[in-house]
C-alpha cells in the first residue's frame, strides 16, 4: 500500500479519507470503469488492502466510509491477512467471503523450512540444481515473453501491458523493494522467472512464468527455494505465496510445506442492474 507502488500501477489512484476526533482514516483506492459501472476492487498486483489508521476504527468512522463506498456499483476488497476490519463491515450489508493464502514462517532455520518441503518438491529442486543456474534479470523482453507465453498456453488473455510491467520493474529497482529471479538452462536459455516484492516484514510471490523447455525441469521449484532464502537475507518474517484459486497452483504452493492462512474479501453490489447481469452470467 505504499504510494510509490500504487503510483506505478495507476497514476490516477486516489484516497477515501475520514477525519474523526483528531484522527485521520484513509483507504487507498484505484477505481475501474466498465461501461456505466464504477467498480472498486483490488487492482492487479495489490492483493490486500484495508482502512489505514493509527487508531481503532469506531462505528462512526465505518458509517462514513460505508456511505462513500455506496457510490460504487460494486465493491470487492481483499483485506490484509491480519486485519479484523471484516467485523465492522458486517453491519453495512457487506458479504464476507473467506479466501486463503499460503505462507511460510521465516523465523526458523532454513534447514527446518527445507525439511517441511514435500519429497516431490525436494526431488524437483535437486534435479534443477544439476543444470539450472539462478540469477536476476531486468530484461523486460525476456520477462514479458515468458509471462505472455504462459497465459497463451492456458488460452487466457494477457492481463498485463508491457508499460505496466516496466513501471513495476523500475519501481522495484528504484525503491529496492523487488527483484526478478530467472532460471537459465545448460543451453543458456532463460526458461523461467519469479518476480518478488517485499516490504519491511514480508516477501510476496508476485508473479512467475515458464517456457515449454522448463516443463518438468524443476526450475520454478528451484527459483522458489532461492526466493525463500533471499527473503531470510532481507530479514523478512513471512513469505507469502498470495494464494491461488487454481487447484494446481495451490497444490504447488503447498508442496513447500506452507501454512494456510485465511483472509476476508468484503463485497457489496450496489447496482440492481449489475446484480441482474451477474446473475444471468453465472446462470449461463
Amino acid at each position: 500500500m505504499q504510494p510509490f507502488w500504487l503510483q506505478a500501477i495507476n497514476a490516477n489512484w486516489n484516497v477515501l479519507a475520514v477525519s474523526y476526533k483528531k484522527d485521520i482514516y484513509f483507504l487507498p483506492i484505484i477505481t475501474e470503469k466498465k461501461t456505466v459501472f464504477n467498480l472498486l476492487r483490488n487492482p492487479l498486483f495489490v492483493p490486500y488492502t484495508q482502512i489505514q489508521s493509527s487508531s481503532n476504527i469506531s462505528a462512526n468512522v465505518v458509517d462514513i466510509f460505508a456511505q462513500q463506498l455506496n457510490q460504487y456499483s460494486l465493491v470487492e476488497l481483499h483485506l490484509q491477512l491480519e486485519s479484523t476490519q471484516q467485523k465492522v463491515f458486517t453491519n453495512y450489508k457487506f458479504e464476507l467471503i473467506k479466501r486463503h493464502t499460503n505462507i511460510i514462517n521465516l523465523q526458523q532455520p532454513l534447514v527446518n523450512i527445507y525439511n517441511n518441503f514435500k519429497d516431490s518438491c525436494k526431488r524437483q529442486i535437486k534435479k534443477a540444481e544439476k543444470n539450472i543456474s539462478i540469477s536476476t534479470t531486468t530484461n523486460l523482453e525476456v520477462i514479458y515473453n515468458l509471462v505472455s507465453g504462459t497465459f497463451a498456453k492456458q488460452k487466457q488473455k494477457m492481463p498485463y501491458t508491457k508499460i505496466l510491467l516496466q513501471q513495476l520493474l523500475d519501481t522495484c529497482i528504484s525503491n529496492n523493494c523487488g527483484t526478478v529471479l530467472c532460471a537459465t538452462n545448460a543451453q543458456n536459455q532463460t526458461i523461467a522467472i519469479l518476480w518478488l516484492v517485499w516490504d519491511s516484514e514480508k516477501m510476496y510471490y508476485l508473479l512467475s512464468a515458464q517456457s515449454a523447455e522448463a516443463s518438468n525441469s524443476g526450475a520454478v521449484n528451484l527459483l522458489t527455494y532461492q526466493a525463500i532464502q533471499l527473503a531470510q537475507k532481507h530479514q523478512c518474517t513471512i513469505f507469502d505465496f498470495e494464494g491461488s484459486r487454481y487447484k494446481g497452483i495451490d497444490t504447488f504452493f503447498k508442496s513447500f510445506g506452507t501454512t494456510e492462512q485465511k483472509y476476508f474479501c468484503v463485497k457489496k453490489n450496489n447496482s440492481a442492474i449489475l446484480k441482474t447481469l451477474l446473475h444471468w452470467k453465472q446462470k449461463f
